[in-house]
């Protein structure tokens, strides 16, 4: 018994000396974070500035200057890639006890309040999250079931479905039921189509949120609404969160939503304006929402915590002094900024080190009058480059769009330069994968004699090893005899 006593102290020793050593590279802006333990605090970290980090490092601070478990840490971010990076961090400076951190996403979070509190939910056990297969499904029913003048056109019944997806998934972000969205309606000087319109929305709004309860299913929006509700509704539920969750932790903050930035208040409102929540975000880094709308989150933060400890991170440990130059020089032009409104707020970075700072270069900025142009050009630097003697592994390309990739990766293999495309490549915007749908298309069309010039083209796809020729004369006889 004592020499495994003795085994627990010996790591417990390793990991402290760890986090000391961790503790002596970090920044003094870093090290103002991490130590700022008790009260709201919000830190402005742009890019590279190593805030996964500072965020690890002030849990691991809070577990070794406080008696607080683990399991009443309470640390929410966006993506499992986010939740993933911050464990194996966190494990690195405290070990195993790192597994006990309540480490989520806002969806996993509130999915795990739902399973966790069947009873507390006016909802049937066998409730299911939704697929996106599902959903489609479900709102081509609304259509084919009820009539609609605006956005179910003649001749094109489902032309709207993507629309309505995505203005019913906003609305839901943002908290907005579709009797709120009706009242709202009112406010704005619509045209009498524009109103008709939007007003067929809601009603398919509300025709969407009755069929989910019909088939037992919610969907992704869903599941923070309804934490939400029950928390508002039921005050035992929320003082059990609330009690269990002394230290809580927001990642990329300027990207939560009116639902999520509720989530957290209501967490924090048993402390009122002392309560341990720890923001991190950056206005400019804003990518789920629309432009200013991340300025309103932050402003929200410090009016909701008026006695707030605001830190900026300055110092940026992934880019040289033009990278970091250009982008401020950019961001500069955006008409909201969160210096507007926070007048002695420097958010200007420097570069960490004087390798980087070094290597200074001037970004250069192409105007091309075609995809095709610019794929060259930036296929011809990249030859150059590799000619030069630069390793192909210290070159990346970086696109906006997945479909972007696909001009890229042709030009790059025309001229015989070696690539590893990384990241979401959309399946079905492959050639081959159009080619097979189109054939699946036409055998469905078939069936209905609507097959007609899409039967032309698939014979003559390569893999299919018809003879042009042949092809050729079988589609002149078919014309000639109707």
């Amino acid at each position: 018994m004592s020499k495994r006593k003795n085994i627990s102290e010996k790591k417990t020793d390793n990991y402290a000396k760890n986090f000391d050593l961790l503790y002596e590279d970090l920044n003094t802006e870093q090290k103002e974070a991490v130590e700022a333990i008790d009260g709201p605090v919000l830190v402005v970290a742009g890019p590279g500035t190593g805030k996964t980090q500072v965020l690890s490092m002030r849990i691991a601070n809070i577990l070794k200057k406080t008696d607080t478990a683990s399991s009443a840490i309470l640390a929410l971010t966006f993506t499992e890639s986010g939740v993933k990076a911050m464990r194996e961090r966190l494990l690195s400076i405290i070990g195993p006890e790192a597994y006990y951190v309540s480490i989520y996403t806002f969806h996993s979070f509130c999915s795990d309040v739902l399973k966790t509190n069947p009873d507390k939910f006016v909802i049937s056990e066998e409730i299911e999250p939704l697929s996106d297969l599902e959903r489609i499904g479900i709102f081509r029913e609304i259509l084919n079931e009820n009539t609609f003048k605006y956005i179910k056109p003649f001749g094109s019944r489902y032309y709207y479905v993507k629309a309505l997806i995505k203005t019913i998934q906003d609305l839901k972000r943002e908290g907005v039921k579709a009797k709120a969205f009706v009242e709202l309606l009112d406010s704005f000087d619509l045209s009498l189509e524009d109103k008709g319109k939007l007003l067929e929305v809601a009603r398919a709004y509300e025709l969407y949120q009755a069929k989910l309860a019909q088939k037992a299913r919610y969907d992704f929006e869903d599941m923070i609404n309804l934490v939400i509700e029950r928390f508002d509704e039921d005050k035992e539920l929320l003082a059990d969160y609330q009690e269990r969750f002394l230290y809580i932790l927001v990642d990329e903050y300027q990207d939560t939503n009116t639902p999520q930035n509720r989530m957290i208040s209501l967490l924090a409102s048993y402390w009122g304006e002392d309560a341990n929540v720890f923001a991190v975000g950056d206005d400019a880094q804003s990518i789920y929402r629309f432009q200013g709308a991340s300025i309103q989150n932050i402003l929200y933060f410090r009016d909701f915590f008026p006695g707030v400890k605001t830190i900026t991170l300055k110092k940026n440990y992934r880019s040289n002094t033009g990278i970091i130059k250009a982008s401020e020089e950019l961001i500069s032009n955006n008409e909201v900024s969160i210096t507007n409104f926070i007048k002695d707020l420097d958010k200007n970075q420097e570069a960490a080190s004087k390798v980087l700072e070094e290597t200074f270069n001037k970004v250069e900025v192409g105007h091309f009058s075609s995809g095709i142009t610019e794929s060259f050009f930036v296929a011809r630097k990249i030859q150059k480059l590799v000619e030069e003697g630069v390793q192909p592994s210290e070159i990346a390309v970086i696109y906006r769009n997945n479909r972007d990739s696909k001009d890229f990766s042709d030009m790059l293999a025309r001229m015989g330069i070696s690539f590893n495309l990384l990241g979401g490549e959309n399946v079905l915007e492959d050639h081959d994968i159009e080619k097979l749908l189109k054939l699946f298309d036409v055998i469905l069309k078939v069936r209905n004699k609507e097959e007609d010039i899409d039967l032309f083209t698939i014979l003559n796809y390569d893999f299919l090893n018809f003879n042009y020729v042949d092809t050729l004369k079988l589609s002149r006889f078919a014309s000639t005899k109707k």
